[in-house]
């Protein structure tokens, strides 16, 4: 009998994602070594009242203004040394892996990484979903990594000699036996100041809520400072949530609902995973990111480019069936191919990316 060839996984664990991407690569027949973990720093606490004592002292006293920060940090620090170490032993255990699959490679320290290379047999690569100049601290390890793929188009232009193309991906699940549509449309989001969307998400919510349309939004917020804020920003009657609705639980939604929506990040052109999704779900999008255009994957009748502000021809679009597309896109787009194609695995089809 022969053995399971290894993977070592490393990503964030945010949404739970990692858990949906083990289960997929052991149906593809392979032994997951997971090192995913929570890349945001626990709250920060003072571990005494003789610590808190400390800094109130520093701050009124000795004018050190930056001394809660500066505990903060060393927090920070201990704690992520913490699991990086764990993570340093687990890999010592293994006299080898086949593969190694890292996504959003830059949350991972270079040693670690240098590491992992040293055991990896066949290939070791990152796929950035997530615009280089966004997160630059991939460059410090860029040159560790066999291959480095990249989602966004304008990455693939500007760094074309270190990176290759790749898109996100849809995971085959099975269709919900009640076919009908819970909402006409649907979106979950984080808010992320620098994302440069609030305000289409507001128009959009509003100008469907008058309508009269069945609309499920939700918007995650990584703090409480954010979640106070979460009226000053977008209209009451949407949802705000501090806990991560699972990558899983997005997905039943997903499916509960007619048309899925689409707001472009201001930071990259990439296409978001609920894009893809789309295709693979066979569900209408609306969405800002005019990029959509470009793919293999587009038609007018399923696709709708939103310019964020104006609403004409959309309930037109909406009018309109869903245009089935040839059976090779949806397997172009599926996890499947998404693996094979990214460790290099033939068959497979080429993901591109428009030039």
């Amino acid at each position: 009998m022969s053995r399971k060839p290894i993977i070592l996984l490393g990503m964030y664990q945010v949404n739970d994602i990692y858990k949906l991407l083990i289960q997929n690569l052991e149906k593809q027949g392979f032994q997951v070594v997971d090192i995913s973990y929570n890349h945001i720093a626990p709250p920060f606490k003072y571990s005494s009242l003789k610590m808190r004592l400390g800094a109130f002292w520093c701050k009124k006293v000795l004018k050190q203004k930056k001394k809660k920060e500066i505990l903060r940090k060393k927090a920070r620090l201990r704690h992520f040394t913490k699991i990086y170490q764990e993570m340093m032993e687990k890999i010592k255990t293994y006299e080898y892996f086949d593969y190694a699959l890292f996504l959003n490679g830059q949350i991972y320290p270079k040693y670690l990484l240098e590491q992992v290379k040293r055991k990896t047999e066949k290939l070791m690569v990152a796929y950035q979903w997530d615009g280089l100049d966004r997160f630059p601290k991939i460059w410090e390890s860029i040159d560790i990594f066999d291959k480095v793929y990249a989602f966004d188009p304008e990455d693939n232009r500007k760094y074309r000699d270190k990176v290759i193309p790749a898109a996100n991906f849809y995971f085959e699940v099975d269709q919900p036996t009640d076919t009908g549509n819970r909402y006409d449309f649907y979106f979950l989001g984080s808010h992320v100041p620098d994302l440069g969307r609030d305000k289409a998400i507001s128009t959009f919510y509003e100008y469907a809520e008058k309508k009269g349309w069945k609309i499920d939004f939700t918007i995650f917020h990584v703090n409480d400072g954010s979640l106070n804020e979460h009226s000053d920003v977008y209209p009451d009657s949407i949802k705000a949530t501090a806990e991560p609705l699972t990558f899983e639980d997005n997905i039943k939604r997903e499916m509960q609902s007619r048309v899925l929506l689409d707001f472009k990040a201001a930071v990259h052109t990439g296409l978001s995973f609920r894009t893809i999704e789309s295709v693979g779900y066979r569900k209408k999008l609306i969405t800002t990111n005019a990029e959509v255009a470009k793919y293999d994957f587009y038609h007018s009748d399923n696709i709708y480019i939103w310019d964020g502000k104006t609403f004409d021809g959309m309930e037109a679009f909406l009018d309109k069936p869903y245009r089935e597309l040839p059976p090779e896109i949806y397997q172009k787009y599926s996890f499947d191919n998404w693996l094979r194609y990214i460790l290099d695995l033939p068959p497979y089809q080429e993901i591109t990316l428009p030039e």
